[in-house]
């Protein structure tokens, strides 16, 4: 039995509703490939500091070990020898001045005994006052014997200049403490290394502290800053875990940067690596433009199109003899145009190294294909308006199945449709629903290589028409999952079409879908 279900609205409103659903998808895939551009360059960027981090890394391992044997070589210098045999010894000034000759970036040694007063140093024999009683140094190799302690950066007022020191306690033979050695280490030597490593850039390069101290940084501060001591410090609450990456504005020059930060093997110590997130997306931020323009520009062209359609559809409407080739030049452009954006969809997809962004791009294509194969059918039959929705439902099913393989994976599916015509308001939402129940069944209700047969019938009874997709899978879930896009724009499309949906799921029975359309 043939039937004709009246136009409604007509053609002109469907294909205003198509341009909307056309160009929000445009925008929408515009907005989702310049997130998914953006976290690529996000994540290179992070690889590429990440290396820079390791860099510093063993950069500044390798100096702090240098500077551990040469402090190891001032305390054999003390010997068993009691620390104020050292003062005003000319030799032993000596001795220490030529060790100061092996530590190209070292500036100065310093011997202190156990309260804390100068003994030694590579400055002169006698004649130099300095204390490192009361300071926090002190303290921490008390604490700490044996271990070097690295300073924060600090203002050598003396000479001018940033220093940090490097300190180990010196030990009598039962363990105490008799005094300490010092050397003070140029910070211009570690600076010049970090500015060589990005010179035309606004980076940042720090060794902290795990409390958040810098030690020495690239750029350094102003001269004087802060007094005696930097007034440098980084947020120690970015320092949460052995490594890691994150973006904030920097403390020290209020630019934003994106960090990478990793802990130096051995020490209480962090590489930190930044670059500007300006010049990060500068790249990103240019070809997202660029591409914009280009989009905004098709995008344009097709508004154009579809414009002067629904303006020579409002101007031949009077026109009955020319009203089918009119619609039938629209089905052919749409078609087109779908055929463009299923294209994009695809290449796109294709290419994402996301999975959950393919995820989406899959559905989205596979509603696109079901809303072009309706202008496709009408199209093939001649016809203006009105689809023959058993001549759909056959193609809609070959193209299901071969997109989800299911002839190879043992599903069968079984088609019977009178030839029922339904106009375009009706069939799009009839058809979106088809793909989303077919879509389903052969996404979920097979799972693990389970064959089985789908059953998809679709008649005319007196007052309507009645769809149902019997399959014998699994079922339904106890729980139903979450966010299901499908099912609610099942319901929601049924709604449009007048109908009733019901939805069984039985764990031995499989799952049937049944749509009751008024005519």
């Amino acid at each position: 039995m043939t039937v004709g279900v009246g136009r409604g609205t007509g053609p002109r409103a469907l294909l205003k509703l198509l341009a909307a659903c056309i160009t929000a998808v445009t925008i929408g895939l515009f907005v989702l490939l310049a997130l998914a551009d953006r976290r690529i360059v996000e994540r290179e960027a992070i690889s590429d500091l990440t290396a820079v981090v390791q860099l510093l890394g063993e950069h500044t391992r390798a100096a702090l070990r240098a500077n551990s044997i040469q402090l190891n070589r001032v305390a054999d210098l003390i010997g068993d020898r009691p620390l104020a045999a050292l003062r005003g010894s000319v030799a032993d000034w000596r001795r220490l001045r030529g060790m100061l000759d092996d530590q190209p970036d070292g500036d100065s040694f310093w011997i202190f005994d156990a309260t804390g007063e100068l003994v030694l140093s590579t400055e002169a024999p006698s004649g130099i006052t300095r204390s490192a009683r009361g300071r926090d140094l002190h303290a921490a190799l008390r604490q700490r014997p044996g271990e070097v302690f690295v300073s924060p950066l600090i203002w050598g007022e003396r000479r001018g200049g940033y220093f940090f020191a490097s300190s180990r306690a010196v030990l009598d033979g039962n363990g105490a403490v008799r005094g300490l050695v010092q050397s003070w280490i140029d910070a211009r030597h570690f600076a010049e290394f970090y500015r060589r490593i990005r010179p035309d850039s606004d980076a940042a390069f720090v060794i902290v502290k795990a409390d958040g101290a810098v030690v020495v940084r690239w750029p350094l501060p102003a001269d004087g800053v802060g007094g005696s001591r930097a007034d440098v410090t980084f947020p120690a609450q970015s320092l949460r875990t052995a490594s890691g990456h994150r973006a904030f504005v920097s403390p020290i020059d209020g630019v934003r940067r994106l960090y990478a930060y990793q802990r130096i093997d051995g020490t209480d110590l962090f590489a930190v690596a930044g670059l500007p997130t300006a010049e990060v997306f500068h790249d990103w931020a240019m070809r997202t433009r660029r591409n914009g323009v280009f989009a905004a520009g098709l995008l344009g062209t097709f508004l154009l199109m579809t414009g002067l359609a629904l303006r020579s559809a409002r101007n031949l409407e009077s026109a009955l003899a020319d009203k089918d080739t009119l619609f039938q030049e629209i089905h052919h452009r749409v078609k087109n145009n779908l055929q463009i954006v299923s294209s994009l969809l695809t290449m796109q997809a294709v290419n994402s190294p996301d999975a959950a962004t393919r995820a989406i791009l899959d559905e989205a294509l596979s509603r696109i294909h079901a809303m072009g194969l309706v202008h496709h059918t009408l199209y093939q039959q001649n016809e203006a308006a009105q689809v023959d929705m058993a001549s759909y439902l056959h193609a809609l099913v070959q193209r299901l199945e071969l997109t989800y393989g299911g002839r190879g994976r043992g599903i069968t599916t079984h088609l019977s449709a009178d030839a029922v015509l339904l106009d375009l308001e009706r069939a799009v939402p009839l058809a979106l629903l088809v793909n989303e129940a077919l879509t389903n069944v052969f996404k979920h209700a097979f799972p693990d290589g389970r064959p089985g047969r789908v059953d998809l019938r679709f008649w005319h009874q007196e007052g309507g028409c009645v769809l149902t997709i019997h399959d014998d899978g699994i079922g339904l879930p106890a729980v139903p999952r979450r966010g299901s896009l499908g099912l609610h724009l099942m319901r929601s499309l049924a709604n449009q079409l007048q109908g009733r949906l019901a939805i069984e799921g039985h764990p031995e029975a499989g799952t049937i879908v049944r749509l009751d359309i008024p005519l």
